[in-house]
């Protein structure tokens, strides 16, 4: 096993590859440029190109290129969580255009902010809160290339802004600060197909789940599109690095639990020491004790 494999041991357990795409848009022989410019993920979304631009060309972000959008009653969890996301863009740029937050504009990326906000793009919450527990928020991008949304939803507003946390607060490690990417993880899994001799043409994250209480991922989601003829190669590569993965955090789980524990006396033991003690102590008397007649 690969150091790159040992970094995501725990951590391929908790994702769920929920699509393997088999692109090629009508062309039994699709290439990497049939398919068009790979669609942008998460692990993107703070690189120039979605919500930010570098206008004048000196590798220095000047310009934010996204609109808040909330509802037209939005709950004060979902302002706040607007306020997190607008606050990690101003981080990122050196300069922008105020204000941030309205209605959809052409030319800016909408970043949709709870629920309610979701009329305003004409699409509705159930399909963006599939596999999810009452309280989970959500970090998605939706449509298609050059014309995307990024939505963060949930069907609480205290979801809402639990995934706004992370979108603003984590992103895009997966975690900790300090951890690995979500790149990262794109390019593990990338590897574990290579191995496999699968050609992996695009991969992304699109969607990922957090926790209602904003104390953890709950889901994953990996998009990835390999080469004609190579769908069952690639599933069967998955399946079986995801065993292998189970197989190691559960041999290293045993492994913990015994060091914790500690050593253990051997059944047994006390009782044969005190046994020995007592025969000693008799042959001790045994040996003092005077002879009859002296």
């Amino acid at each position: 096993m690969t150091p790159l494999r040992k970094r995501f041991t725990h951590l391929l357990l908790v994702i769920l590859i929920v699509a393997i795409s088999w692109q090629v848009q009508g062309q039994l022989g699709a290439t990497p440029q049939a398919i068009g410019a790979a669609p942008i993920g998460l692990e993107s979304v703070f690189e120039p190109g979605l919500l930010l631009e570098d206008r004048n060309g000196d590798t220095h972000v000047d310009f934010v290129s996204a609109r808040l959008v909330l509802g037209d009653a939005s709950d004060p969890a979902e302002i706040a969580a607007a306020a997190d996301i607008a606050a990690r863009l101003g981080f990122e740029t050196s300069s922008m255009d105020l204000p941030l937050a309205g209605d959809p504009a052409p030319g800016l990326t909408s970043v949709i902010v709870g629920n309610a906000a979701l009329t305003k793009v004409h699409l509705v919450p159930e399909d963006f809160l599939l596999h999810t527990e009452s309280g989970d928020g959500v970090v998605a991008l939706h449509g298609e290339t050059g014309s995307e949304i990024l939505l963060v939803l949930s069907d609480t507003p205290g979801g809402t802004r639990a995934a706004a946390a992370v979108l603003a607060g984590r992103l895009p490690h997966i975690w900790d600060l300090d951890g690995p990417t979500l790149t990262d993880l794109r390019d593990a899994v990338s590897t574990i197909l290579a191995s496999a001799n699968v050609e992996v043409l695009t991969t992304r994250v699109p969607r990922l789940v957090v926790a209602a209480d904003g104390s953890a991922l709950q889901r994953l989601e990996i998009d990835i599109t390999v080469a004609p003829g190579t769908l069952e190669s690639a599933s069967l590569a998955l399946q079986q690095a995801a065993q292998e993965e189970r197989e190691l955090a559960a041999a290293e789980a045993e492994v913990q639990e015994k060091t914790e524990e500690g050593p253990k006396e051997t059944p047994g033991e006390p009782e044969e020491g005190a046994a020995q003690a007592e025969e000693g102590a008799a042959q001790a008397e045994e040996e003092t004790a005077p002879e009859a007649g002296e």
